[in-house]
């Protein structure tokens, strides 16, 4: 998958901005149970918002926790992070 570039980032951030949250990582950080619900997920829906546990130091996110998050992600460098995949249509329309 190529790099996201900022404006495409910055396009998805706003539709993202009215999403709500559909997985949520905690302590345990991303597990193989939260990969798999993210899966899940971005096969249900394009786009989808997940949100990291906020620990109890001033640096906010769960140790590890955005890992295995591509950083191109728009918003990965805050607490919510907004994974895409490219619906199952426009991946057939473009291949053939």
């Amino acid at each position: 998958m190529k790099p996201l570039t900022s404006s495409q980032r910055k396009r998805l951030r706003g539709l993202a901005h009215d999403l709500k949250p559909l997985v949520h990582l905690g302590k345990a950080g991303l597990t193989d149970a939260a990969l798999a619900q993210i899966d899940k997920e971005l096969a249900d829906h394009e786009l989808i918002k997940v949100r990291f546990l906020e620990s109890g130091s001033a640096g906010g996110k769960a140790e590890g926790s955005s890992s295995n998050i591509p950083r191109n992600s728009p918003g990965s460098a805050t607490r919510t992070n907004f994974p895409n995949r490219p619906a199952a249509a426009a991946r057939r329309k473009r291949s053939g």
